[in-house]
C-alpha cells in the first residue's frame, strides 16, 4: 500500500484546527484522513515522541507502519502529528476557556484539565520537551504555526485573573513546564520516585499546582 503526497500538500495549519469527525473518517487541516494515513500519523507521533524529529526518518516511519510514503515529506508529516496533537489538546480544553470566570478556580480548573489531558495523552509532553531541546531546529515557523495563537489567547484570559504585577505568560509557561515534567518524571521523594500513573503522586501534584495557582492569583505587589 502506498501513500501519495496527499498529506504534503499544503493547508491551513494552525492551533486552532481541529479534527472532525465525518463518518470512519478525520479531517485533519484540510487533508481527509483514512484507516491507512490516520495508521501513519499515529506510528509517526508515537516515534516523534519517542526519539525526536530530528532522529526519525521516513524509512523508520514506513516500516513501522507498514506502509510506503511514496511522496510524502518529513516536514509535513510532523506538522499533521502536531496540529492533530494540538486540535485535541485545544478541544479538550475548550469547555474550561468557554466557561472563563476572572478567578482563581478558574486558573486551577483550566490547569487541572491541561493535566487531565497531559496524563491520557503523554505523547504531547514528549512531542513538546523534543522541542525544548533543539529538536526539529531547521523548522523555523513552528510557533507562529502551533503556539503563539493558542497562547496569546489564553494568556489574555489568565492576564485577567493574576494582578497587573503578575506576569500572566510566565504563570502559564510556569504550569505547562511543570505538568510536562510530571508526566515524564513523576515526583522524586526521600522515600523514593512516584510514577505520574500513581494516585498519591497525582493528588499530591494537584494539591501543589492549586495552592501556587491560588497564592499567585491573590499575589501583593512588592
Amino acid at each position: 500500500m502506498v501513500l501519495g503526497p496527499r498529506l504534503s500538500g499544503a493547508w491551513p495549519y494552525g492551533s486552532g484546527c481541529v479534527g472532525v469527525g465525518m463518518g470512519d473518517l478525520e479531517v485533519i487541516g484540510g487533508v481527509v484522513m483514512n484507516g491507512d494515513e490516520d495508521r501513519v500519523v499515529d506510528t509517526a507521533t508515537r516515534l516523534f515522541a519517542q526519539l525526536g524529529y530530528d532522529a526519525v526518518s521516513l524509512e523508520m516511519i514506513s516500516e513501522a507502519a507498514g506502509a510506503e510514503l511514496g511522496g510524502m515529506r518529513k516536514r509535513d508529516l510532523y506538522f499533521a502529528v502536531m496540529e492533530r496533537a494540538i486540535g485535541r489538546r485545544n478541544a479538550y480544553l475548550e469547555p474550561v476557556i468557554a466557561e472563563f470566570t476572572p478567578d482563581a478556580d478558574w486558573l486551577v480548573r483550566l490547569v487541572d484539565r491541561f493535566l487531565d489531558f497531559s496524563l491520557d495523552h503523554p505523547e504531547m509532553p514528549s512531542l513538546w520537551m523534543h522541542r525544548w531541546m533543539s529538536d526539529a531546529q531547521d523548522i523555523t515557523d513552528f510557533d507562529e504555526r502551533f503556539g503563539w495563537a493558542w497562547m496569546m489567547r489564553v494568556g489574555d484570559l489568565v492576564r485577567q485573573v493574576v494582578p497587573p504585577h503578575v506576569d500572566a505568560t510566565l504563570v502559564l509557561w510556569t504550569s505547562i513546564w511543570s505538568i510536562n515534567s510530571f508526566v515524564h518524571a513523576g515526583l522524586l521523594l526521600p522515600e523514593g520516585r512516584l510514577p505520574p500513573q500513581s494516585p498519591e503522586a497525582q493528588r499530591r501534584f494537584r494539591a501543589y499546582l492549586d495552592f501556587v495557582l491560588r497564592q499567585v492569583a491573590s499575589a501583593p505587589e512588592g
